[in-house]
């Protein structure tokens, strides 16, 4: 990789005491991903694992579709407690072992409830939700995968859930 230089920077608009060290970090970081990359050099380009940013993601409105039911007895939607406490720092296996009506549930469906909160417009770390999930996220390859079995099957995926097939049909 390129080594980055203090003039680059400058030019881009660093503006910091503490330019040296970011510097360091960078060229660290470039480094380690380069060795990374010429050890992967021979794999297809498909078989790269989805990057996910460090930045929570935020949808620009909730999905068309979702609906948000709150539980009388708690005042919040069922989700909602396993969302706010994975928001808060808690691994899902501890929210599963531990939810808010005490009976312990499946981790899946934890991962379920922070994926409603998402769909219902709420930020989400997608990379700290993919770091504890039991499988990775797809690969480029898998995802184009996806995307092309859509278009082969006219289903549109942010559609509505009860008429999203080929002219409408249901599923």
């Amino acid at each position: 990789g390129q080594k980055m230089e203090k003039d680059a920077l400058i030019a881009a608009g660093v503006r910091s005491g503490g330019i040296e060290t970011l510097l360091e970090t960078i060229a660290n970081w470039t480094e380690r991903y380069q060795e990374d990359t010429n050890s992967a050099s021979d794999q297809d380009s498909n078989s790269e694992p989805m990057m996910l940013p460090d930045v929570p993601f935020q949808p620009l409105k909730p999905w068309e579709f979702a609906t948000y039911k709150v539980v009388k007895k708690t005042g919040l939607a069922a989700w909602e407690s396993s969302f706010n406490r994975f928001q808060a720092g808690e691994h899902p296996q501890t929210i599963a072992m531990s939810p808010a009506n005490g009976r312990p549930i499946q981790v899946a469906t934890v991962i379920s409830h922070i994926l409603d909160g998402l769909t219902l417009g709420r930020p989400l770390s997608l990379k700290r939700l993919a770091k504890s999930m039991p499988s990775a996220p797809p690969t480029k390859g898998e995802w184009a995968s996806l995307a092309q079995a859509e278009i082969d099957t006219f289903i549109n995926v942010t559609g509505d859930p009860n008429t999203f097939g080929a002219d409408g049909e249901k599923f």
